[in-house]
């Protein structure tokens, strides 16, 4: 009975993993509309997903649209690669590894690298912060002892004994 429990477990585990790393489904690679994916992905963060998705697609006996695939990364990438969204998208912590038509790749370059210096600075500053308040944390655990020490020195002395040590 117990190994019947474990091998379902195993079994729906692996399935999970298994579904978890699928790209698309096979509804969604019948359906798909390869240039809207294209114009998607390039518009999320610059990156061309074609091959995975492709290979996921074909894993299910479907062939995905790469021209259409193509012509709407394209046109995301124009969407993407304008400076405003470069400086945004590394403000927030975006990691670009992609290019950008070459009358707009300068420009974003530029502007990314300003986001991406905003970035590591808040970063820096959100580290030092933590560092204050573990710092504080510490210093009122240190206040703390020492109020509770000195109240059972209070508690194990006398008066008398008390103004023999003040002396």
């Amino acid at each position: 009975m117990k190994l019947q429990a474990f091998a379902l477990v195993g079994a729906v585990f692996a399935l999970v993993v298994l579904t978890g790393c699928e790209t698309m489904s096979a509804e969604e690679c019948a359906t798909a509309d390869w240039r809207q994916l294209g114009y998607s992905d390039a518009d999320r963060n610059g990156t061309d997903n074609l091959a995975d998705r492709a290979e996921s697609c074909a894993e299910k006996g479907i062939s995905a649209d790469a021209q259409a695939y193509h012509r709407g990364f394209e046109d995301g990438l124009r969407a993407f690669c304008q400076p405003p969204r470069g400086f945004d998208f590394a403000r927030r912590g975006g990691s670009f590894n992609g290019y950008c038509p070459g009358d707009l790749d300068q420009d974003f370059r530029y502007a990314y690298a300003d986001g991406r210096r905003v970035y590591d600075l808040q970063q820096t500053l959100d580290s030092a912060q933590s560092a204050v308040d573990t710092a504080i944390r510490r210093r009122n655990d240190i206040d703390d002892n020492i109020r509770g020490q000195e109240g059972l020195l209070q508690a194990a002395t006398t008066d008398a004994e008390r103004t023999a040590f003040a002396v």
